[in-house]
């Protein structure tokens, strides 16, 4: 009689997740038909939501419920992967000048057959190598390749990310939770999905720090000289991703020595360390190349960090810092912005406490590598908050949080392993569930119902025939998107070509040519005259030049026009 009982509930629990996988199959179909078609006539907001959240709490159910399912993780690679394609989908061209000026380099690349090392995005030529080959081989346009294959990449980063904690923790649950939680932190979602160089050297960087780890843990030289092969990589993929390595691998070292002095009656402790991978030796030989290559062929670089650091030491005059150029001091006047605003303090007050109480917390099988991590990620944020509101610009705050997460990621979610009290371990569970959630709703609705065009960082068709259409000066207006679209066809670059559309001024004169897309400001129009009485008055000007003596408008697209002054 037991055994039937039992047979009975293995077949249930086998059913069960047979219907999961079914759910999830159904959920993430019907979000990428979501993203791709718009069948549902208005109704994007729901099906965008209802799918992803199908998906999500699958994925969650089998983490914690159903044992031995090897497809969750191809699951959340699923999550990953659609998450980046909200920021792909539904438009022609790519999104923000960066992808542009980076593609301009893989274009090249297949052109000529060969680039030469520069000072700027020359100078880190990986994503763009690798890409042009993908092209090559697949014989895929390169326009696909530059807006898909980011995706791709930043999604399978999932991979040794899941054995990097697991071989930390041996705990399948906590590694694949943490996996989830990383693949919906808003920064990583949004600015990984673009074809930028820290998209590749983000992959890279965190197989470097497995192969390291597990090097070290199995005191195996062999896969330290694998990794050591990644360092090269690593330089010539991206300049601020070689920083924060050097940033990660300094950060442990320092912890890894305090925490020997503190508990140096340990045994167990001190045979772990004891062993032939020596990290100092990397860390060294990283710096001194990173440096080196810095100092040889990126000068900038090292000119932008005397800068942050004149900046720091209150040497050099701050014009005006990230919050100033956001005017974060300016009233939110929505809802949604205020959940966005009062939420991102929130999560990160929350998180960076809890990781506070882990340090202090002496019974912790795994003291080095959390507080090594713990400590990156304070010291991510904590410039980040310099960043955002004490010191200059050169480096954004939003450009740390996707190393911060990462890193910070693994002891939050590890401090499940040490709580006793299981009310407060599912009170933890259920913030993090919240914080998952609270990182899909900051995704902007206009990129999943329709309405892309209201971005202005995105080149449209729009934007494309434009550029087809008409010769433009060196010297023009517009917006990012169409700014894009005219470097790809003409080859003008936006950081020298193209001006805000709020530098034209009061006039325009003959040789003046800018673009205009009348939606992106009239939907912020409300906001503008309850926040800001000089940026309403500067839309009101701009939308005015239409109707104005002296101007001539050359091409309607309705809501998209250019226009072109008198001689």
């Amino acid at each position: 009689m037991r055994s039937l009982f039992v047979n009975k509930l293995k077949l249930e629990k086998r059913i069960i997740k047979k219907l999961s996988i079914l759910v999830f199959i159904w959920s993430a179909l019907l979000f990428f038909l979501n993203l791709q078609y718009d069948f549902f006539n208005g109704y994007d907001i729901i099906i965008f939501w209802l799918s992803i959240l199908l998906m999500i709490g699958i994925v969650i159910y089998q983490i914690f419920f159903i044992k031995n399912n090897i497809f969750v993780l191809f699951e959340i690679f699923i999550i990953f992967f659609f998450l980046h394609l909200v920021f792909q989908i539904g438009f022609y061209g790519l999104r923000g000048n960066d992808s542009y000026i980076d593609y301009n380099l893989m274009k090249t690349i297949l052109n000529n057959n060969n680039f030469v090392l520069g000072q700027d995005v020359n100078g880190w030529p990986m994503i763009h190598i690798f890409s042009s080959s993908v092209s090559l081989v697949t014989k895929i346009d390169p326009m696909l390749v530059a807006k898909f294959l980011p995706s791709f990449i930043s999604s399978i980063i999932v991979l040794p990310f899941y054995l990097l904690i697991y071989n930390i923790y041996k705990h399948r649950k906590i590694a694949l939770f943490s996996c989830l939680i990383f693949g919906t932190i808003p920064q990583f979602v949004s600015f990984e999905a673009a074809f930028v160089r820290e998209t590749y050297a983000l992959f890279i960087l965190i197989l470097f720090v497995y192969l390291l780890y597990i090097s070290k843990r199995r005191n195996d030289y062999r896969l330290t000289w694998l990794t050591m092969l990644l360092c090269p990589v690593i330089i010539f993929a991206h300049h601020f991703t070689s920083f924060m390595i050097i940033v990660l691998l300094g950060t442990y070292i320092i912890v890894s020595k305090f925490i020997l002095y503190v508990y140096r009656k340990d045994i167990n402790l001190k045979k772990r360390l004891s062993v032939i991978i020596n990290i100092k030796m990397i860390f060294l030989v990283t710096a001194v190349a990173v440096v080196a290559y810095w100092a040889y062929h990126a000068v900038f670089v090292v000119e932008y960090s005397s800068d942050i650091l004149y900046e720091g030491l209150g040497l050099k005059e701050i014009t005006t810092t990230y919050a100033q150029q956001l005017h974060l001091n300016a009233p939110i006047v929505t809802l949604r912005g205020n959940i966005l605003y009062y939420g991102f303090f929130f999560f990160h007050l929350f998180f960076s406490l809890i990781l506070l109480i882990k340090l202090f917390i002496r019974k912790n099988n795994q003291k080095i590598e959390d507080t090594a991590f713990s400590i990156f990620f304070f010291f991510c944020m904590f410039y980040a908050f310099l960043a955002l509101y004490i010191m200059g610009s050169l480096l954004f705050p939003d450009r740390f949080l996707p190393f911060a997460w990462m890193f910070g990621i693994i002891p939050i979610t590890g401090f499940l392993l040490i709580l006793k009290k299981d009310v407060i371990k599912k009170a933890l569970i259920v913030i993090l569930i919240v914080f998952v959630i609270f990182n899909i709703y900051t995704i902007d609705p206009e990129l999943y119902t329709g309405t892309v065009s209201l971005q202005d960082n995105i080149a449209t068709e729009k934007e494309y025939i434009i550029a087809e259409q008409f010769n433009f000066p060196d010297v023009y207006f517009g917006y990012a998107g169409v700014f894009g679209a005219i470097y790809d066809i003409q080859g003008i670059d936006p950081r020298d070509g193209g001006k805000n559309l709020e530098k034209i001024g009061d006039s325009f004169d003959y040789s003046t040519l800018a673009v205009i897309n009348e939606e992106i400001y009239l939907k912020d129009l409300q906001n503008f005259k309850e926040k800001s009485k000089e940026g309403y008055d500067i839309v009101l000007r701009l939308l005015s030049y239409k109707n104005g003596p002296g101007v001539d408008k050359i091409c309607d697209f309705g809501s998209v026009y250019v226009l072109r002054g008198r001689e």
